[in-house]
């Protein structure tokens, strides 16, 4: 029994076994939770002499074990006893309680900002040495206690089973269940304390870094110090002078550095969550509106790339919508084509179609050359999945003419523009090259060869660009065109993929994994399917048909689902995946691959008939 191993050994004066009934009384009444136990027997070994009839002194009676509240109370009467133990047990609770103030292990720099004087007044006095003579009960403290005395007040604590045994390192670190029950005590019992606690480490985790560190180990404690500045009532400072200038690097074009180079999502995801009075719904009221209109935008594109598309939809369309209140054009058209992708991907077409057409009257409305451009691309999308192809090319012409015009060293569309304008470009080669898997007689067609070239000529100069100024996602992007037009060369002329094209398939595949973003990840996954399978590798292939499903399905990607279902069909003569693809295109109105489903259902008509 953990009460007893822990020293909960007797009822009075008397020894008690493992098995005793008052031992398993205490255990079921705390339905058995481990840290519970542990921290009980510790305490009635060190409070009670280890008498277990001295549990009645923790009152579990209103505690809910669904949330830790049987640990939260003898956390509690640990405390009491900590408080009526004079000096040291002063210093030992005090030396406790700052441990509410994080959500990982203490670090040992951090513990020595918050043990810097002055005291914090309500937390850390007990730290420091009390002034001598007849008036020193009157004076201030500003001399920390001597690091011996520091070491013997953590032994206590780790002995009691409060925090875990320190380490060389000097970082302290609790159960988390214990953590939580300090910070709501800390911050209930004394808010002012709580706050300037929150308020040390923001600073010292601000000056612990270069203004702009590299890498995502290095912003690590800029997005610490993002959490300590909210919790210490600093938002708007949190956000603009971290969050904004030193993680993202600014807003800009070159801007975005966290998740744009490093792909950081998650951990950006975890930063805009502090600005949130209710996640992603209510920003802070203490943000100006025009931030509270990008955060939720901002939000909304941590989602989506992680995956979570359908938690993106309200926020980004409630940015989208605050900002035409706000009469904020250039902002609206960002984020209406943000939103219309995020339809796209959530298979709602029409919608994406609708939400693009705004994007390019607010960018108009702007007059910003770049969003006018940008705008008109992702129109030129959603119409080529919806099926309208001349509308498309049209609208992807008129963009890269107002690309020239604003970059004319670059007058070539290039990014996720150049990637839509290729992905359409190649759409005949892609159907032929399937009719050319599908039916080995087919002749070569010189034309959708020549547009193969010429695409993968322009995802060349891209991916040049991408190199020297872009982020991951954008040359993930250019490699996977380049391992397409490959394949579907090979495939229109009757060749296996060569090793060119497993080399380019696997560099994309691999940049988009870097990248990070899980709306991407399947195309890349497809890809490398049809190649595996064409080189006579059906088991890989179907490996990453099945991945590509679980992002998308895991996602709500009802178009990447239609191309699984899709691509399946074609690969292993799968009637069912056939039939669900056909449900799938109807559904979305996904007129893209109307063609594509139809000659794959005129093949199907010499597919071998199942078993019965």
């Amino acid at each position: 029994c953990l009460l007893h191993r822990h020293g909960a050994t007797r009822a009075g004066a008397a020894p008690i076994p493992a098995d005793d009934p008052e031992l398993i009384a205490a255990s079921r009444e705390v339905r058995g939770h481990a840290l519970t136990l542990s921290l009980l027997g510790r305490y009635l070994r060190l409070a009670h002499g280890g008498d277990i009839r001295q549990r009645d002194q923790v009152d579990f009676a209103k505690a809910n074990e669904a949330t830790g509240g049987h640990a939260f109370r003898v956390v509690a009467a640990y405390e009491h006893w900590l408080a009526a133990g004079g000096e040291q047990g002063a210093r030992c609770l005090s030396a406790l309680r700052l441990l509410g103030l994080f959500d990982r292990p203490a670090s040992a720099g951090a513990l020595s900002a918050l043990r810097t004087a002055p005291p914090i007044r309500g937390l850390t006095e007990p730290l420091f040495e009390r002034p001598k003579g007849m008036l020193g009960r009157f004076k201030r403290r500003t001399d920390p206690i001597a690091e011996t005395d520091w070491r013997i007040t953590l032994s206590q604590l780790a002995e009691a089973g409060l925090i875990e045994p320190p380490g060389d390192s000097g970082a302290l670190d609790a159960h988390p269940l214990v953590r939580e029950h300090l910070a709501e005590s800390l911050k209930t019992r004394d808010p002012d304390a709580w706050r300037e606690g929150h308020r040390r480490l923001y600073a010292w985790l601000k000056g612990c870094v270069p203004h702009r560190p590299d890498g995502l180990d290095g912003l690590q404690p800029l997005y610490q110090a993002v959490a300590h500045g909210c919790l210490a009532g600093l938002r708007q400072e949190t956000f603009d002078e971290v969050y904004d200038d030193r993680i993202l690097r600014g807003t800009g074009n070159d801007g975005f550095y966290s998740w744009r180079k490093l792909g950081a999502f998650g951990a950006n995801l975890g930063a805009v969550t502090c600005f949130f009075a209710e996640p992603w719904r209510r920003p802070a009221p203490e943000l100006s509106e025009p931030d509270q209109a990008w955060l939720l935008n901002e939000t909304a594109i941590q989602l989506r790339a992680l995956g979570r598309l359908a938690e993106a939809l309200e926020p980004m369309r409630a940015g989208a919508e605050l900002y035409v209140r706000q009469e904020e054009w250039q902002y609206a058209a960002r984020v209406y084509s943000n939103l219309s992708e995020l339809q796209l991907s959530l298979g709602r077409v029409a919608e994406a179609v609708a939400d693009a057409r705004h994007a390019v009257e607010h960018a108009d409305r702007s007059g910003d050359a770049f969003l006018r451009m940008v705008s008109r691309t992702t129109l030129a999308d959603a119409l080529h999945q919806q099926g309208e192809t001349r509308e498309a090319l049209d609208a992807f012409a008129e963009a890269e003419r107002l690309q020239a015009e604003w970059q004319p060293q670059y007058p070539l569309l290039y990014s996720l523009p150049g990637f839509k304008y290729g992905d359409l470009l190649l759409a005949g080669a892609e159907q032929a090259a399937w009719l050319g898997a599908d039916d080995a007689g087919t002749g070569v067609d010189p034309d959708r060869v020549g547009v193969c070239d010429a695409v993968a000529r322009r995802a060349g100069q891209m991916l040049e660009v991408a190199e020297r100024h872009l982020g991951l996602l954008n040359i993930a992007l250019d490699h996977l065109t380049l391992a397409r037009c490959a394949l579907y060369a090979d495939r229109l002329q009757g060749r296996p993929p060569g090793p060119e094209t497993r080399e380019l398939s696997e560099h994309a595949l691999d940049r988009l994994r870097a990248a990070r973003d899980q709306m991407y990840i399947p195309r890349g996954l497809l890809t490398r399917a049809w190649l595996r399978h064409a080189l006579g590798m059906p088991d890989a292939a179907r490996a990453d048909l099945d991945e590509a499903q679980r992002i998308a399905a895991r996602g709500g990607m009802a178009l990447h689902l239609a191309d699984c279902a899709l691509t399946r069909a074609r690969l292993f003569q799968d009637r069912a995946a056939l039939a669900e693809a056909r449900r799938l295109i109807e559904k979305h109105g996904y007129g893209r691959r109307l063609p594509e489903l139809e000659d794959a259902e005129a093949t199907a008509a010499t597919w071998p008939q199942p078993n019965p």
